[in-house]
């Protein structure tokens, strides 16, 4: 099965499989140029549709998000590096790598930093809108004394091993969307399969 952010002289890939040149979102990402996210240092963006809005975005090594929200709800799957995202509005912080999945509801106040050069696809449900809800040095205060945050960390291994489900292609986003009502469950915020790393499904 091809798996985000594998190359196709990956020998990890199995033999016969399909390999990363057939995945949507690599294909949609390849040679795209993308252009710089003037108000937030480090960040680059293409929008590929809009209204509703989807988008390719990058982050460089270290950026920060500051605290923000937007009109619609957004659903994003990671295909390059790592990042943590905080959502300020229930009190929650979520690690993505990879393959991850997040959906983020519309108004939810959420700050995000980037471990390592980072690129996600991300779509909106409506028009892309975006409204700061405090100042980057404020942000950046704020990660600086994350152990004492008081925000809960989403960890895979704590969700319920009795409801996984196994996505066959994470690499096909429209069945990431296809599956996202279960993510949003509050009894399965948290979706994947025990033996597969990186197609994990996160809901805020």
């Amino acid at each position: 099965m091809p798996v985000i952010g594998t190359n196709l002289s990956d020998p990890k890939q199995e033999e016969g499989s399909i390999n990363a040149s057939s995945c949507a979102l690599c294909c949609l990402v390849k040679n795209k140029k993308l252009d710089p996210i003037e108000i937030i240092p480090g960040g680059a963006m293409k929008i590929v549709r809009e209204s509703p809005t989807s988008a390719i975005v990058s982050f460089k090594a270290g950026s920060v998000e500051p605290a923000h929200h937007h009109t619609f709800g957004h659903d994003l799957v990671v295909l390059k590096g790592s990042k943590r995202v905080w959502n300020l509005s229930k009190k929650a912080k979520y690690d993505l790598v990879v393959g991850d999945y997040l959906f983020t509801p519309a108004g939810d106040v959420h700050r995000v930093k980037y471990f390592e050069d980072t690129e996600f696809f991300i779509k909106w449900e409506g028009k892309w809108d975006i409204f700061f809800d405090e100042e980057m040095e404020v942000a950046k205060s704020e990660i600086s004394k994350e152990a004492d945050d008081g925000f809960e960390l989403v960890k895979l291994e704590d969700m319920c091993d009795l409801n996984w489900l196994e996505l066959s292609n994470v690499c096909d986003f429209a069945t990431v969307i296809s599956v996202k009502f279960v993510a949003r469950s509050p009894m399965l915020p948290a979706v994947s399969h025990p033996s597969r790393a990186g197609n994990r499904f996160y809901a805020c």
